[in-house]
């Protein structure tokens, strides 16, 4: 009843509060950066945690790591929740020594320890308990659909968290501009091609799974994208991720469940937040950082707002849009040391004249419900795609071959198609 009576305050405060300038320095600083209060949820649960773990590659040893000394050892039972981690682990020859298994098992893991699962086909791959002679393909959305399919069937919850480890490249790979190619796409796996998930593949496997994803969860770089959001948006209420770069051994998978186990009233924003606030704890003052939630709910009043805002853009001094974007965040570069996303917020408050770029910004705190930042300048907790200069600009994006929904439904693209060629 107190957490009842605090909620309404709070919302009177707020809803009676002047000082709603976006443009505030208090505001921005209260928005983004404070501990927001749980929302009231159930005392007693159960949780799916569905984690795609894809060693295949050059992170190999972080993937061991994880699995190994954090989920193993992690204690997954509290007094009001049963939480049931369920991994799909693929690894790689070459990369990692310990305990030098190739292959693809499948585990699950409670309060009783680690369990090795066998007799299930996922994608046309029958997986045994003993042995190493199943290799799956991590990059194939088969493998992500039939591995989700197999946990909710068996594993039924109140909620559902997917999360997805390796890397991650938001829109395009990080190479040089002189070969371009969208990506767009998480998961690498170098046994089968160095393919990649696209994240419309993504979407796609969680629509044939039919039922929605509470929390999808990215320990993978760049994620955090507005395009990433849009095309998720009908499959899953949060996604917790970062629009820039995520240190290699990501997630503390120790501290994720504790923080879990430790939630009072349970609900898909506060599991959210429990993931959140343990990235934050573990990076903030350390590295050079963000992260936030997304709450895909509100996201078509943002790609309404964009587009409004895009065609204001191309009505706009192309000088004024090129300081902006020089003054404006930008996540990662690649390796011709040039920057092909921007946070969108950041970039509407260099250009707040132009009308639209307040509705964009006020769309933004709507979507974001949690952002944190650390020796960056303003990141606010989701990127679009906006290179730095005109002539990297790919064809891809501007003509629509790529087939995702944000380059069809938002006004964006006709923005950098002006853009590019100034």
């Amino acid at each position: 009843m107190k957490k009842f009576l605090i909620i309404i305050f709070i919302a009177l405060f707020f809803s009676c509060s002047n000082d709603r300038n976006p443009f505030s320095p208090s505001y921005e600083k209260s928005f983004f950066n404070e501990q927001l209060l749980p929302y009231l949820g159930k005392k007693n649960c159960s949780i799916t945690f569905m984690l795609y773990l894809n060693g295949a590659n050059n992170l190999e040893t972080a993937s061991l790591i994880d699995f190994y000394y954090e989920l193993s050892t992690a204690s997954l039972l509290s007094k009001n929740k049963e939480i049931t981690v369920i991994v799909l682990y693929d690894r790689i020859s070459g990369e990692a020594d310990y305990d030098d298994w190739t292959g693809t098992r499948l585990y699950k893991i409670t309060k009783f320890g680690l369990e090795r699962l066998g007799n299930i086909t996922i994608n046309g791959v029958k997986l045994q308990s003993t042995g190493d002679n199943e290799d799956l393909d991590m990059s194939d959305y088969k493998t992500l659909q039939d591995f989700i399919k197999y946990a909710m069937l068996n594993y039924p919850a109140d909620f559902y968290i997917l999360d997805i480890w390796n890397h991650g490249d938001g829109w395009r790979t990080l190479q040089d501009f002189n070969l371009p190619k969208i990506t767009k796409g998480v998961s690498y796996d170098e046994e089968s091609g160095n393919n990649y998930l696209k994240v419309y593949e993504v979407r796609q496997a969680l629509e044939n799974v039919g039922k929605k994803i509470d929390i999808i969860y990215f320990d993978a770089c760049l994620m955090q994208m507005v395009e990433v959001a849009y095309e998720l948006r009908n499959v899953t209420d949060y996604i917790v991720a970062s629009e820039n770069l995520v240190p290699g051994y990501g997630a503390n998978y120790i501290d994720v469940f504790e923080k879990i186990r430790k939630i009072e009233n349970n609900s898909s924003f506060n599991i959210a937040l429990a993931l959140f606030n343990s990235y934050k704890e573990q990076y903030n003052y350390k590295e050079e950082t963000c992260f936030s939630i997304v709450e895909t709910k509100n996201i078509n009043q943002l790609i309404s707002a964009i587009n409004i805002f895009a065609n204001n853009l191309t009505n706009t001094s192309y000088t004024i849009i090129s300081n902006a974007r020089k003054n404006t965040t930008s996540p990662a570069y690649t390796t011709n040391g040039h920057y092909y996303y921007a946070d969108l917020y950041s970039f509407a408050k260099n250009v707040s004249s132009v009308n639209g770029a307040i509705d964009v910004m006020n769309s933004i705190q709507n979507v974001v419900k949690a952002n944190y930042y650390y020796a960056m300048n303003e990141a606010y907790g989701l990127s679009i795609y906006f290179p730095d200069i005109p002539n990297i600009v790919e064809t891809n994006y501007t003509n629509y071959n790529y087939g995702l929904s944000f380059l069809k439904d938002c006004n964006w693209r006709n923005f950098i198609k002006w853009y590019k060629n100034r």
